[in-house]
């Protein structure tokens, strides 16, 4: 764009010239003056234009009657009448794991204004149009392989078996702890450093209390979040509030299972246990009969 700061102040044209010299040679129109019409935007930023020829008849907008059908997160239904070529237009961001089908034939897609999800609509009968978004499909599939792994699991924890138990004492490392509690502070603020204080006191009362808390957390969570899938509300669910606090109890009791536990630790030396496991005896004397 050419011209003065008082044309543009003053709302008068300006002259217009093609950065690209390959656009302007493979831009063909008919002879005759044409009008360019772009929609006003800061610093001159096109976003869409029309060309129009001053002298031949505009065309004229034909439009389908559609009408919706059903219209989840993931499967949409849209019913079209018959008529000439059209654009099927969903105002959302173009996403390449849409597919659309008209009485099962693929339909070509494109996309309006430069961002919206559009389909092509061939002339003719009109029919079903079947929306789907092709990787849930494989998404529900790993989440039910997910969950019959999980099944396998608490079933072979359930059959009874001889097992070796060996005991792992928490690290001796304070600043490793230090630093997990750092990082949780930053993930989730004040919450679950006290959750990690709730289950240091829950585990005096029981032991186990933090390996429970833990479990019980990413359950609760995980439910809810494959529960709104299965419901058709997407991902969504896995971001309310309670999904994420479950979560970060989670972490918490994960932490607070690597703090040793609390009270005095005594330690016996050699010889104070040799002194432990070995009892006064009284001398025995016999008397003469």
């Amino acid at each position: 764009m050419t011209g003065v700061l008082g044309d543009v102040v003053g709302n008068r044209p300006l002259k217009a010239t093609l950065c690209d010299d390959d656009l302007a040679t493979a831009l063909e129109l008919p002879a005759g003056d044409h009008v360019l019409t772009t929609s006003r935007s800061d610093s001159f930023v096109v976003q869409d234009v029309s060309v129009v020829h001053l002298d031949l008849p505009k065309p004229v907008a034909t439009h389908r009657e559609v009408s919706v059908t059903t219209w989840d997160a993931t499967e949409r239904e849209i019913t079209v009448a018959a008529g000439a070529q059209a654009l099927l237009v969903v105002p959302e961001n173009v996403n390449d794991g849409w597919t659309a089908t008209l009485n099962g034939q693929v339909l070509e897609k494109t996309r309006v204004d430069g961002w919206q999800q559009a389909w092509v609509l061939p002339e003719g009968d009109g029919g079903v149009v079947t929306l789907d978004f092709v990787p849930d499909a494989r998404y529900r599939t790993g989440l039910l392989i997910g969950a019959l792994g999980v099944l396998a699991v608490i079933a072979l924890a359930a059959i009874p078996a001889r097992r070796r138990v060996t005991f792992v004492a928490p690290s001796r490392s304070r600043w490793l702890v230090v630093a997990m509690l750092v990082l949780l502070a930053v993930l989730g603020g004040m919450l679950p450093i006290v959750a990690v204080i709730a289950c240091l006191l829950a585990r005096e009362f029981w032991a186990a209390a933090p390996k429970v808390i833990a479990f019980s957390g990413v359950a609760l969570g995980s439910a809810v979040a494959v529960l709104g899938r299965i419901l058709g509300k997407g991902q969504d669910w896995a971001y309310i509030p309670l999904v994420q606090a479950a979560m970060l109890v989670a972490v918490s009791a994960v932490i607070a299972a690597a703090f040793r536990p609390f009270g005095p630790q005594h330690a016996t030396t050699g010889e104070e246990a040799d002194t432990e496991r070995t009892a006064p005896v009284e001398p025995v004397t016999s008397g003469s009969g």
